[in-house]
């Protein structure tokens, strides 16, 4: 029944319909597969092809994507998570429809991009000729708080998935955005951010350049010190110490200037209260035994 409404039905039911096939997918593989066994990809597919364009999709731009072609992409996202569906997807030219829909406003496109395309060079083939690399950026530059956070998640799995990928994002001008994210970015795209900036660096020497030109590296050290109580704190605070790894891996004078910059004080701050946090994990794992 939820299948024949994503055809047949009217726009709120398709709406709802497409929600319950993505609540269902969601974190069980079992019915993610059931979601592909029950034919429902090609009319999500069909979904998203509805998605607005013109006026309508750059309001859509300005607060994220909504309605029957949002529910459809989160849909596909989780489905994707199953290769099988991620391959039908694929067969089906949903790399060009999902990405028009991201044109269009559907930030939700993203997650369903990167689990369609990872670990296929033919997609990510497909991703870099409908414009991809530029279309992230410029979510990253101008989507709603979530579309900047999908968007950077996006380029930080796709970027480690394909260094040519990684080179397509940097010239398509992402650097600059995802250092500003860093300060300005809401939690979860600091963090995306963080990650994001981590990959592009650890694909070429020009990448990791380009990042520490544009001096990422003293708001990823700002990121160390924020608030560890909050999860979203302590979890770009992570990225953020994984992506200062990477810049200063063989970088004497960068990392004689994160010295001057008290920076070693942030890192081991950040050592002690993973050590600390793995502590208590481990006692409490203790009295539960």
């Amino acid at each position: 029944p939820l299948v024949a409404l994503l055809g047949s039905g009217s726009a709120a039911a398709r709406e709802h319909a497409a929600g319950a096939l993505a609540n269902l997918a969601n974190g069980r593989p079992e019915h993610a597969e059931a979601v592909g066994a029950a034919k429902a990809l090609p009319p999500l597919l069909a979904l998203l092809q509805q998605a607005p364009e013109g006026k309508d999709a750059a309001a859509l731009r300005g607060c994220g994507g909504a309605g029957v072609a949002a529910r459809a992409a989160s849909a596909l996202a989780l489905a994707s998570l199953h290769a099988p569906n991620a391959a039908e997807v694929r067969s089906e030219g949903g790399v060009a429809v999902l990405a028009t829909a991201l044109g269009a406003g559907v930030s939700e496109a993203a997650a369903a991009l990167v689990n369609v395309s990872k670990g296929d060079a033919a997609a990510r083939d497909a991703l870099l000729a409908a414009g991809g690399a530029a279309l992230l950026v410029r979510e990253v530059s101008a989507g709603a708080p979530a579309a900047q956070a999908e968007a950077a998640g996006a380029i930080a799995t796709l970027a480690a998935d394909s260094a040519r990928l990684a080179e397509a994002v940097v010239a398509a001008g992402a650097v600059l955005p995802l250092t500003l994210l860093l300060t300005w970015g809401a939690g979860a795209a600091k963090k995306q951010a963080a990650s994001a900036l981590g990959a592009l660096a650890a694909a070429s020497k020009a990448n990791r350049d380009a990042v520490v030109e544009a001096e990422a590296v003293p708001p990823l050290l700002s990121l160390l010190q924020v608030d560890k109580a909050a999860a979203d704190g302590s979890a770009a605070a992570i990225e953020a110490a994984s992506a200062l790894a990477t810049l200063l891996s063989g970088d004497e004078p960068l990392q004689a200037a994160v010295v001057a910059e008290d920076g070693l004080a942030a890192i081991a701050a950040l050592l002690r209260d993973g050590a600390a946090k793995a502590a208590g994990e481990a006692h409490r794992r203790r009295k539960e035994e």
